[in-house]
């Protein structure tokens, strides 16, 4: 079952629709006002640089998701509804695992997802690609999806990007190939999920 990018009481349990509030309102009190140490590959560079349609980039307040254990990725289900801009999935598909997890302390603001060069990298949701290129610090060939929504992904150390700027992508579209450009040890697919710019742990909110 999908879970959704949106507020609504109506598609999502009473418990995790105050959960998931509150981490809005983390982000939105905070963005902007915490300290925080940034990563090797979130550089001043990196913080400063906007492209159209987007405009710059920051790390966001602290938001605190429940640490999870698992780590293995189940089957992305694409279902019928790859339209949607509300609907996540995982950007792989079965037989990759988390090989590090999101964390504010490190920090490192997303998933790292093995595999091997030239894997195949799906659209997590549907969107519009707002960003392609390499100019970002540590990232390497990187890909932004906007949902329209405030969410973001990031697809990053790509070895091939296969979607361009201004394209409109489906949920489970190829949109790029896994690699090791930028600052990484060794192949694998950096992922990030962002709500207005603030890092949130994907797994909160994949299937």
């Amino acid at each position: 079952m999908m879970k959704f990018l949106s507020k609504s009481k109506n598609r999502d349990p009473l418990t995790k629709s105050v959960r998931r509030r509150c981490l809005f309102l983390c982000a939105l009190l905070l963005s902007g006002c915490a300290s925080m140490k940034a990563p090797p590959y979130q550089s001043a560079s990196y913080r400063a640089t906007s492209f159209r349609g987007y405009g710059a980039l920051s790390p966001g307040g602290p938001i605190h998701p429940k640490q999870r254990t698992e780590t293995a990725l189940p089957t992305s289900d694409l279902g019928s509804n790859s339209d949607s801009p509300h609907e996540i999935a995982w950007p792989l598909g079965r037989g990759h695992m988390v090989s590090q997890k999101f964390s504010l302390s490190k920090p490192h603001f997303g998933i790292d997802i093995t595999g091997s060069h030239s894997t195949p990298i799906m659209a997590a949701h549907a969107g519009t690609v707002v960003y392609t290129g390499n100019a970002f610090s540590g990232y390497g060939r990187l890909i932004i999806v906007d949902n329209g929504y405030g969410w973001s992904t990031f697809y990053a150390h790509l070895s091939k990007v296969k979607a361009s700027q201004g394209q409109r992508v489906r949920r489970g579209e190829i949109i790029g190939t896994m690699g090791k450009t930028g600052n990484a040890e060794g192949v694998h697919l950096h992922f990030e999920l962002r709500y207005k710019k603030a890092p949130i742990d994907p797994v909160e909110y994949l299937p």
